[in-house]
């Protein structure tokens, strides 16, 4: 099939519509380096509150761990699996938190 003026302008229009997507921030931290303070709104039992890494580092050790998407059968088990080991966390006074991209309300 022979390109069209309308074959070129769509793809011109998916080029410059894939440029300006903002692409999600990834950044890597080193294994035991410090993550830099964030404050988020965070939700516990469906009550939303503000965690600050700060204030939560001042209480004790914090372990973070991160995740796609809440109820999805992967992040589902790592959530089920840091829940069970919440025992051993708190006998070091560790607060555990699991991040994710998700709205408050999911």
């Amino acid at each position: 099939m022979k390109p069209t003026v309308f074959h070129n302008l769509a793809a011109r229009a998916l080029s410059a519509a894939l440029i300006a997507a903002p692409l999600p921030a990834v950044a890597a931290l080193a294994v035991g380096a410090a993550a830099p303070d964030f404050t988020v709104q965070a939700t516990q039992s469906g009550k939303v509150f503000t965690f600050s890494l700060d204030a939560a580092l001042k209480k004790g050790p914090v372990v973070l761990y991160f995740y796609p998407a809440a109820f999805t059968k992967g992040c589902t088990i790592e959530a089920h699996d840091f829940a069970s080991a919440m025992p051993d966390y708190r006998k070091y006074g560790a607060t555990v938190l699991g991040i994710s991209a998700d709205q408050l309300d999911k």
